[in-house]
């Protein structure tokens, strides 16, 4: 009996990523959500209702559990503000919840 190669094949997949910019710094976004992103943002989704805030705390584990701790931990060092991370992670959404969107890239053009 052969074993399905999941690695080999999502290596071969060779999916691009999410470019965006911070404060003159490049990064990216992996090329679909991770699924701790995914399984949280469900659970968020269902304790808070769509009107109330995400407490800053959680917002800002979403951005590491997204970005990096390092990517974050620079935008931070680089003067980010809590808002701004929000606007990134729902930027990001807007990515992989639409990834045909040609508006959801900021710039109108698609990616």
């Amino acid at each position: 009996m052969s074993v399905k190669d999941f690695d080999q094949a999502w290596d071969e997949k060779n999916e691009q990523g999410h470019p965006f910019k911070v404060k003159g710094r490049e990064y990216e976004l992996p090329p679909s959500i991770p699924a701790k992103v995914m399984l949280e943002s469900l659970r968020l989704q269902e304790e808070y209702d769509t009107d109330d805030e995400i407490p800053n705390k959680k917002a800002i584990d979403i951005a590491i559990d997204l970005l990096g701790k390092d990517n974050v931990d620079q935008m931070m060092d680089d003067g980010i503000t809590v808002n701004e991370l929000t606007d990134i992670i729902q930027w990001s959404n807007e990515i992989y919840t639409n990834p045909d969107d040609e508006e959801a890239d900021g710039s109108g053009n698609a990616n």
